[in-house]
């Protein structure tokens, strides 16, 4: 996954962006130390590292021009911290996080049935590790789970799982969605986001997609949503005015030796973007 920013870039990621938008700046691509063999605490792994890399996201984002759409091109969700904490620092307000996720990525490391930081990095956002916080220089959560609206989960770990039903957040699950239609639930998202939030992040895990659609992804899950559920999301959200950050996450070019998908997540951006900004 870490390598999909450069392969999206490749395939025109960057240029679809600066086409749709009415003004662009390029703040260029992070690097950070290949992971060979996991290190500290099985139920945290590669921590220290974790607490650097946060830390370099945050300080990259802390200069974020508050006035134009933010696009994050990660290879992971684990950029969530480092970007609500940056741009906590520039945009004013309380912020919210529409997260759109076939995975809770919500267990903590009393839960993680794994130590991947990967499937606990929106409950370290949410404040669910305070020693996490402490560590990347942060007093609170750097997002309300008030604010939190997590769409189209399918997979998600049964203590996760209880704790994201015990959680004020908005947890719309897949097999729900596809009963009630996007369009009624896109709108009810961006709703409860606009009224929690002063501006709200999309963060887009492209394994919301089902794998038939969307197989590079290092954990395809089947029976999930289509390419037009996350451009009714994005639409909504346009439409309440509050849509300030894009995260889009999980690409796996190994998987896509054609970049037939890779032109796809293109055409998605192409449409997330493009009007107003």
């Amino acid at each position: 996954m870490g390598l999909s920013p450069a392969r999206l870039r490749k395939v025109g990621a960057t240029e679809v962006v600066r086409r749709n938008s009415k003004s662009f700046a390029d703040a260029g691509d992070l690097h950070f130390p290949q992971i060979v063999v996991d290190t500290g605490n099985p139920s945290f792994r590669n921590r220290r590292k974790y607490v650097a890399a946060t830390k370099k996201i945050a300080k990259a984002l802390a200069s974020a021009d508050p006035d134009m759409l933010v696009v994050n091109i990660g290879g992971e969700c684990s950029l969530i911290p480092g970007v609500l904490s940056g741009l906590g620092r520039r945009f004013n307000g309380k912020p919210g996080l529409v997260w759109l996720d076939a995975h809770g990525d919500f267990n903590t490391s009393q839960t993680t049935p794994s130590g991947y930081i990967g499937g606990m990095c929106l409950a370290l956002a949410c404040g669910r590790e305070s020693s996490f916080l402490r560590q990347i220089g942060s007093e609170k959560a750097l997002v309300s789970e008030e604010a939190v609206a997590h769409i189209g989960s399918r997979a998600l770990d049964p203590a996760e799982g209880r704790a994201m039903m015990d959680s004020p957040m908005m947890l719309k699950k897949a097999s729900a969605l596809k009963r009630r239609g996007m369009e009624s639930v896109a709108a009810e998202v961006a709703r409860f986001a606009s009224e929690r939030a002063d501006w709200v992040v999309m963060h887009l895990d492209l394994d919301f997609l089902d794998s038939a659609l969307m197989p590079a992804v290092n954990f395809p899950t089947p029976a999930g949503m289509e390419v037009s559920d996350v451009g009714a999301i994005a639409n909504a959200l346009k439409e309440s005015g509050k849509l300030r950050v894009l995260n889009v996450t999980a690409y796996d070019p190994t998987k896509d030796p054609t970049g037939r998908y890779g032109r796809m997540i293109v055409k998605i951006l192409a449409e997330i973007v493009s009007a107003r900004w």
